[in-house]
């Protein structure tokens, strides 16, 4: 008799349990979600970046022979040389992370760049030393990546922009400059690690062609137009430090 009034009780007791859970899904209620600590890359960040670069630059003259018919154009390049120098500058910008784990990010930076390479030429002025110049250097590009857990391994691409000094001396005539900014397109790729909660370390590769652009048009001392465009090109290697602003780690279980 004691266990039937038990089973009875326990029976009654469920049966309110299972009206009171169609009671609450009934009026819209529902468990909260749990969560579980997980990194995501999702937010945005700032940091430091320093490395390496160099390049080549080639100025040339452009000759344009009206008499001749047809009309023809010829270049011939003065001085051919390689560059090199060290950069340091600041890096912002944000991702959003998917759940399968794919990342699409911006990123801007701009940096200070000491990348400069000079040859010399024998135009019909004299033995000229030609010098091209780097000082600033900035680039937006989108990032796109893989992540797994704490490591991201990305491609990105995007524009470049670079104030580029060039500087034409001989004895003769002494020496005439002209700073210009060069536009470019900026390609590579890179890995990052999450060392922290929020912060990240990575290592990155990029590659620059910027437009060819003419400088000394006319020459004010009498150099040979180089009119033909001195042209530049970067190669870059660097490591940076990233501070993501963004604190969420938790990711609701589905």
């Amino acid at each position: 008799m004691k266990v039937t009034s038990a089973l009875l009780g326990l029976a009654a007791a469920s049966g309110g349990l299972l009206v009171s859970a169609n009671v609450a899904s009934a009026d819209g209620y529902s468990a909260p979600a749990r969560y579980v600590a997980a990194p995501t890359w999702t937010g945005c960040y700032v940091g430091i970046a320093a490395g390496w670069a160099w390049g080549h630059s080639e100025p040339k003259r452009l000759d344009v022979n009206t008499t001749s018919t047809p009309v023809t154009v010829t270049t011939t390049t003065f001085a051919s040389y390689d560059m090199d120098g060290g950069l340091i500058g600041g890096t912002a910008g944000c991702n959003l992370q998917s759940s399968g784990g794919f990342v699409l990010g911006v990123e801007s930076d701009l940096s200070w760049i000491d990348k400069k390479g000079s040859g010399l030429d024998d135009p019909a002025v004299g033995v000229a030393n030609n010098k091209t110049e780097e000082r600033w250097l900035e680039t937006t590009r989108l990032r796109l990546g893989w992540a797994a857990g704490n490591f991201l391994l990305y491609a990105t691409g995007g524009a470049a922009f670079a104030d580029a000094k060039y500087t034409a001396c001989s004895a003769a005539l002494g020496c005439e400059s002209q700073s210009k900014w060069r536009i470019g397109l900026a390609y590579g790729g890179g890995a990052e690690w999450k060392f922290d909660r929020n912060w990240s370390a990575k290592i990155e590769y990029l590659h620059i062609d910027f437009e060819n652009q003419q400088y000394l048009t006319p020459s004010a001392l009498g150099f040979q137009n180089r009119a033909g465009g001195v042209s530049l090109n970067d190669d870059i290697v660097r490591f940076g430090i990233n501070y993501k602003l963004d604190r969420r780690e938790a990711v609701p279980l589905k």
